[in-house]
């Protein structure tokens, strides 16, 4: 069904995803109230899950746990502007209430539902004309009343509403209500592993008296916590500042005084000057392990939800940090080494493998894996711990005898129908086989560790197959063959062939019945979904599946339908959907059918030729409008359906497009000569205004789209006599802009010469009409000159006995910081 469902939400997707354009038909705004109880979901869905979590936390029975909502929705029916029938729902405004705690904490933003699925009944006169089922996105969904359009003449004393049988809670809302529930359940664990933690130190209080093992304890207790606390931010994902009904942060306040207590009496005890006694060592090393069986021991006298902080506190943390208190507590008690007596660390580590031991000897294997975790982290951490064989053989064997119990009571699960169990036990088995194998190393302990594992999972499997639960069946077979191959296992007695070929067979034929059932609902493009899957999942699967003998007349029902579809939207003037049916009809007949001669290129080409001709009367209609760029827009695109749908010779649409590039062309010459005349205007403004730069600029960009539109027969003679006129004018500012960004570089001569040449040419062609009467040149070379140029300038008007000229030089040179010495000589 899973496969189904992936159908229907693709074929619904297409609908949302549409974009019709519709006129307003009938709507109205529906008030709703509606219910979520647990007993109207299956188990293992979203809702069902959250309902169960709720109950259990909030210590209620599941049936007593429900969800209102309230809101108004819209609902309307309207048609698009071909014609096409179809409805739009909405939930415009909505409040929740009923069961929206978790605990002390509120969620009801988490539980608002997502969707919904439910009837709307159309009424005519108040007579009810059809009730159709739908599934829907309350943020705003489509559904297509094509099947219903027999029996609708139109929209007068027309109601609609919606009937809503369920809400649905989406796979992200889920994920977020289990991450705030677990952070929620977290903050309950730690609260009561903070109060125990605080009540015994208001009894035992930490004090220079304490002995030292007592003293390197605490701190280890305290800091552990304190890490593991700040590592799951309580206060920033729970919001503590506003709501912390345990007053958790108050006891973290203690608890870091407790911590600043303990780190200060740590290193007074290591500045001590003399070593730890071997008795006090002793003490350490037994305690420290201790700490670790004492939160599994805590751990077993409270339900799961409160467990989560000793299950943590039993593992050391954080493990640079923690070890190097260790390695500082290692020197102080091994200051002096005695023969035959390892040191602090080793012992740590031994007594680690001895407890890890004792667990797996009760069969508790998930408390023997976490406290070997520790001795594996002591063992890498100091390199001078020698590890040994007891280890590897209580890490295998806990592994083994974890991953087995998990996966017996997962077959043992499913074959009592508990399949949430069953999935959940499996689920973790997976997740410990993927934390482990890597850290396992050989290849010979992972064969010895995983060897009932996979068998276990193929046994699953097969149970699963029974049941036809052919999905999970070929993950769990994927799973485990994938173990396998990775490891080298032999698999002749795992049957993995016959096995995938039984759930590969499963779906296929869930797929073909899905066709049929598609088929029975009238519903044509569900049904070709579901063909076109099952065609891909046969090609996918072909090492298993052979072709399901009902495909092809299914195909062929498929085809006429779709074929005669087509035949009914051209006769009734819809060339675009009758394209779109015909295609579907012409898909079906090349994957499953090739009859020949089926004559639906030439229907595609007659639907074709409207649109052809639409989008050429659009794009004359733009070019009437002077919108040209829109036209050549319509214009490919009639081009780029003429060459689709194989019309390239048809001599109408070939008569007409030339036609349209005519009148294209024509438009763009009469707005060239509109646009020529303008630019004349603008010429005359801008050089009137002083902007004789602009001006020319003007000329040039008109010069460029007229060599762009060569072909048009523009009168050019107004443009052409201004650029004549105003020629000279161009010329002098050009040159004037020139000189004086030149200015700071050329020699003096050359200024001089170019601005002789400026200022002849300014008197001669009267060009005070149009600009300024240029500068004095010492001006000039005083804005824009250098030191070396006004130099030049002194020696140029000394050589030539233009001793005036000289004289205005030289002071300007002393202005801009000329030596005395240089000057008095200009001055001689």
């Amino acid at each position: 069904m899973k496969i189904i469902s992936r159908i229907l939400f693709a074929c619904l997707s297409v609908l949302f995803a549409s974009g019709l354009l519709a006129q307003d038909a009938y709507q109205v705004i529906q008030p709703v109230e509606a219910v979520m109880k647990a007993k109207q979901y299956k188990d293992g869905s979203n809702e069902k899950q959250i309902f169960a979590s709720l109950a259990v936390n909030n210590i209620k029975n599941i049936h007593q746990v429900s969800i209102y909502i309230k809101g108004d929705l819209l609902v309307s029916v309207k048609r698009d502007k071909e014609g096409h029938l179809f409805s739009y729902v909405k939930m415009l405004h909505s409040v929740i209430s009923g069961e929206v705690y978790f605990r002390n904490f509120l969620i009801d933003t988490i539980l608002f539902p997502k969707a919904f699925e439910g009837y709307l009944f159309i009424y005519k006169r108040h007579e009810l004309i059809s009730k159709i089922p739908v599934e829907m996105l309350l943020t705003g969904g489509v559904l297509d009343l094509e099947s219903i359009e027999y029996k609708f003449s139109g929209f007068d004393q027309i109601t609609a509403e919606i009937q809503i049988s369920r809400f649905f809670l989406s796979d992200s809302q889920l994920q977020e209500y289990m991450d705030l529930a677990n952070a929620v359940n977290t903050y309950y664990s730690y609260n009561e592993a903070l109060r125990l933690l605080l009540e015994r130190l208001d009894k035992d209080r930490l004090n220079r008296g304490m002995s030292s093992a007592s003293t390197f304890i605490a701190w280890h207790e305290i800091n552990r916590i304190k890490s593991y606390l700040n590592e799951h931010m309580l206060k920033e994902t729970l919001n503590l500042e506003e709501k912390d009904p345990a007053n958790l942060l108050e006891k973290e306040e203690k608890l870091l005084r407790l911590e600043r207590r303990a780190a200060t009496l740590f290193i007074k005890e290591l500045q001590k000057g003399k070593r730890g006694k071997l008795s006090d060592r002793e003490i350490y090393c037994r305690a420290y392990v201790d700490l670790s069986v004492k939160y599994i021991e805590l751990a077993k006298n409270y339900p799961p939800n409160m467990s989560a902080a000793f299950n943590e506190l039993v593992h050391i943390f954080p493990i640079e940090q923690d070890l190097n208190r260790m390695s500082n507590a290692a020197s102080f008690y091994d200051l002096f080494r005695i023969t035959g007596v390892p040191p602090t660390t080793q012992r740590i580590y031994n007594y680690f493998v001895d407890e890890a031991k004792s667990q797996l000897d009760e069969e508790r294997y998930l408390n023997a894996l976490a406290l070997i975790r520790n001795a594996k982290e002591i063992e890498c951490f100091f390199e001078s711990i020698v590890s040994s064989r007891e280890e590897e053989e209580v890490y295998v064997n806990s592994l083994d005898g974890l991953l087995s119990s998990f996966l017996q009571v997962s077959v043992m699960a499913y074959k009592a129908r508990n399949f949430k169990m069953a999935k959940r036990y499996y689920h973790n088995a997976q997740q410990i086989y993927e934390e482990h194998v890597t850290l396992l190393g050989s290849e010979e302990k992972i064969k010895y560790t995983f060897r009932n594992f996979v068998e276990k999972q193929v046994e699953l499997a097969g149970l699963l197959l029974d049941d036809d639960s052919y999905e999970e069946a070929i993950t769990l077979l994927d799973d485990a063959k994938s173990i396998v191959d990775q490891h080298s296992f032999t698999q002749d007695h795992l049957n993995f062939s016959s096995n995938y070929k039984r759930g590969y067979t499963g779906l296929y034929e869930t797929l073909v019945d899905s066709v049929a059932y598609y088929l029975e609902q009238e519903k044509k493009e569900n049904g070709l979904s579901a063909l076109l899957y099952s065609a891909e999942f046969e090609q996918t699967h072909s090492e298993y599946l052979e072709r399901d003998e009902r495909i092809t007349s299914y195909a062929f029902i498929l085809y006429d339908k779709f074929y005669q579809q087509g035949l009914s939207k051209l006769n009734g003037k819809y060339p675009e959907q009758a394209i779109k049916y015909l295609l579907e009809a012409k898909k079906i007949n090349e994957l499953f059918l090739q009859q020949r001669n089926t004559g639906i290129d030439s229907l595609v080409s007659v639907a074709a030729v409207p649109l052809i001709e639409e989008r050429i009367r659009k794009a004359e209609f733009e070019v009437w409008a002077n919108r040209l760029e829109n036209a050549k827009i319509l214009k490919q695109e009639a081009l780029s359906l003429q060459s689709k749908y194989q019309l390239m010779e048809n001599a109408e649409i070939c008569q007409a497009i030339s036609s349209l590039d005519q009148k294209i062309e024509q438009r763009a010459c009469v707005a060239l000569q509109y646009k020529t005349d303008n630019i004349c205007r603008i010429v005359r403004n801008r050089i009137a205004a002083g902007k004789i730069n602009e001006a020319e600029q003007k000329l040039s960009d008109m010069d460029s789209l007229l060599n762009e539109y060569s072909w048009c027969a523009v009168d050019t003679t107004e443009l052409s006599g201004l650029r004549e006129a105003y020629r000279n004018l161009f010329d002098y500012v050009n040159r004037w802009n020139a000189l004086t960004e030149d200015m700071s570089t050329v020699s003096f001569n050359e200024s001089l010469s170019r601005y002789t040449s400026l200022s002849n040419d300014y008197r001669e062609y009267k060009l005070e009409r149009y600009v300024q009467n240029p500068p004095p040149l010492n001006v000039m070379i005083d804005n824009k000159g250098n030191v070396k140029l006004i130099e030049e300038a002194v020696k140029y008007y000394t050589e030539n006995r233009d001793y005036m000229q000289a004289f205005e030089f030289l002071e300007l040179f002393r202005k801009k910081g000329a030596d005395e010495k240089t000057t008095k000589s200009y001055q001689k």
